[in-house]
Order: C-alpha cells, then sequence, then structure tokens
C-alpha cells in the first residue's frame, strides 16, 4: 500500500470518528433538552390545555395513574406516574416482569453466548465477557407505558453499573435493524441475585431519555451523560419494589445465568405487564 493511499485511508478514518462524536454530543445535548423542558413546572390553569395533546398522541391511560391527571407538576412527572395500588398484582411465581411493555424477544443463549433478536445476532460476550448468559428477554416501553421498573424477583441487589454511551433510539423497527444499540447505548445495569443465581437487568438509555433515576443513589436523577462507574448497593429488595425510573422512556434487558423456562403464550410482541410471571 503506497504512503498516500495509508494517509487517505487514515484521514477516511479520522473523518468517520469526527462523525460519530458530533452524532453522539448531538444525541446527548437532545436528549438533555427534552429533559429540561418535559419538568419544567406548568401552572394548574394550562395542565388541561398542555396534557390533553400530549395524552393523545402518547397513549397513556389516566385512568390508572395513582393521581388525577391535572395533579402532576409537569410532563416529566407524568411520564414517571405511579399507578394505582393493586392495578398491577404481583404474581406468586419466582420472577416477574419488571415494567410493562411488549417484549420485542426472548430465548436461550447459544454456547458462544450469542443472543438474537428479530433473528439479529448479539454477542453478549464481547460486552459482559465475565457473565454467562443461558436465556434473555428484552422489552420495549413504549411512551404509554408507566416508566418504573420494579424488581423482577426477591433477591440481593449487588451492585448497580453505568455505563456511557449513545442515544440511539429504540424504537423496534430500528432495533431490528440494529439490535447492538441495546449494549452500546447509555446503561444502568442492576446486578442481581437470587438463591446463589445471578442475573443483570439493564435499563437501557435511548434518544430523548435524559436521565434515569434509582433510589439507591443520593442524587434525584443519574444523567445519561454520566461517565462509566459503579455502586455496591449489597441490598436486599423484595420482588415487586422500585428499582429504577426511565425519565422518558425505554428499554429493559433481562438476562439470566440459569435456564428459565417462559410461560408457552409469550411470543415477540406480547404486550406484558409490571408483576406478570414471566414462567
Amino acid at each position: 500500500m503506497s504512503k498516500i493511499n495509508g494517509i487517505a485511508i487514515c484521514a477516511k478514518f479520522s473523518y468517520i470518528g469526527v462523525v460519530v462524536r458530533f452524532i453522539f454530543v448531538l444525541q446527548h445535548a437532545l436528549s438533555s433538552a427534552v429533559g429540561f423542558f418535559a419538568r419544567i413546572p406548568i401552572p394548574s390553569p394550562l395542565r388541561k390545555m398542555v396534557y390533553a395533546p400530549f395524552i393523545w398522541v402518547t397513549g397513556i391511560h389516566p385512568k390508572e395513574a395513582e393521581k388525577p391527571v391535572l395533579k402532576y407538576s409537569s410532563i416529566d412527572n407524568l411520564f414517571t406516574r405511579s399507578l394505582h395500588a393493586n392495578l398491577r398484582p404481583i404474581a406468586p411465581s419466582e420472577w416477574v416482569s419488571p415494567c410493562d411493555g411488549r417484549i420485542l424477544d426472548f430465548g436461550p443463549a447459544d454456547e458462544r453466548q450469542v443472543i438474537h433478536v428479530k433473528d439479529q445476532a448479539i454477542s453478549i460476550a464481547s460486552f459482559y465477557p465475565k457473565f454467562k448468559v443461558a436465556q434473555y428477554m428484552v422489552i420495549y416501553l413504549s411512551p404509554k407505558d408507566c416508566h418504573q421498573v420494579m424488581m423482577p424477583a426477591d433477591g440481593l441487589v449487588q451492585s448497580i453499573q453505568f455505563f456511557p454511551g449513545g442515544l440511539s433510539t429504540v424504537r423496534p423497527s430500528y432495533v431490528v435493524a440494529h439490535p447492538e444499540v441495546l449494549f452500546r447505548n447509555a446503561r444502568l445495569n442492576f446486578n442481581l441475585e437470587m438463591n446463589s443465581r445471578q442475573a443483570t437487568m439493564i435499563m437501557v438509555g435511548a434518544l430523548n431519555v435524559s436521565s434515569v433515576s434509582t433510589p439507591f443513589s443520593k442524587q434525584q436523577r443519574l444523567p445519561l451523560s454520566h461517565p462509566s462507574k459503579e455502586m455496591l448497593v449489597k441490598q436486599e429488595v423484595p420482588k415487586g419494589d422500585r428499582v429504577g425510573t426511565f425519565h422518558l422512556g425505554s428499554t429493559v434487558v433481562l438476562l439470566f445465568e440459569h435456564p428459565i423456562a417462559f410461560k408457552r403464550d409469550f411470543a415477540p410482541g406480547y404486550r406484558i405487564v409490571f408483576g406478570e410471571a414471566l414462567t
């Protein structure tokens, strides 16, 4: 290869790197701006005018909310609303769904630690080389869903790891074509232990998801531009207790180190609700 060709190739890769970095910064800036405006308090007299079109566009079910819609002080408060008590009873099975949403895909990992999302292969080993995955499930939370994430089983939250990354959209149509975004986007990993068995629950950041929050952090919100870090928790948490909240929508990924016999009626696209039995 000539010296000139080598310089041209280096310049091309340098240009690509600049473009990728620009997109990364733009995604975070846009998401932060959306989060900022979503948190602005809305005066009571204006709430009906603001919330009515928001509810119509997103498909939120106001009757499921814990409080009357006009009691929420901002779009963010409405989006992260709690639901009526007992609206989502916790199933008696060992594992339950940690959130409302639609199952994007689920199943076993192969011997190479590869999972498939809509027939697209993802190597878990390339992202988490120390974690051996037996089963997985991907749940997409649409804008109408409750965006609180709960403990999927009785057990120990060992630690929470924050992984910085991009904020690409996680709409199902995009994830089908680019499933790697589930592990390249900024994300919060909950490392769990249930009866000496390990599992990881991942809250995946996305475009317009400006931050996440968890009761285990003193920070009210963890911005998704946060640098990589790990928080030791070592706390027993009962099944169904809240462990995190998305401030605007995203996706949850469950990775199990042991086989899970998922319910037979599950299929990609299945509408699942928090507390519903997984097995």
